[in-house]
């Protein structure tokens, strides 16, 4: 999708101000795919810090963590979800590739036996 199209699609979801978690993840994706990373960030956190529930956002907040180098945040956050919702884990970490699997694996999956 051309970032013409993704302005128009984040400008369209804006409208909307709906403040469901799936609407959100939307609009954060859309803000990740512009490059927009402070805004998504602060959006994925918003919803994860409502519910654990929506496995794409806590995907990209935990991503958001270890890039930021947050480990310590990170491993807290896959310990709630192993207590809370560890059926969902295997989704939010099956999408990690290169760097972020390294990550993961290096710094929080070896504490949190994930």
């Amino acid at each position: 999708m051309t970032a013409e199209k993704l302005l128009k699609e984040l400008h369209r979801r804006e409208r909307e101000a709906s403040t469901h978690p799936r609407v959100l993840a939307r609009r954060a994706l859309l803000l990740n795919q512009l490059q927009r990373h402070s805004e998504a960030y602060t959006l994925f956190k918003s919803i994860c810090d409502q519910s654990l529930e929506n496995p794409t956002a806590v995907h990209y907040y935990l991503t958001y963590l270890m890039w930021l180098g947050e480990y310590d945040k990170a491993v807290e956050l896959i310990k709630e979800i192993k207590s809370h919702n560890a059926h969902l884990l295997p989704r939010i970490v099956a999408d990690f590739k290169g760097i972020e699997r390294q990550a993961f694996e290096t710094f929080v999956e070896r504490r949190t036996g994930a």
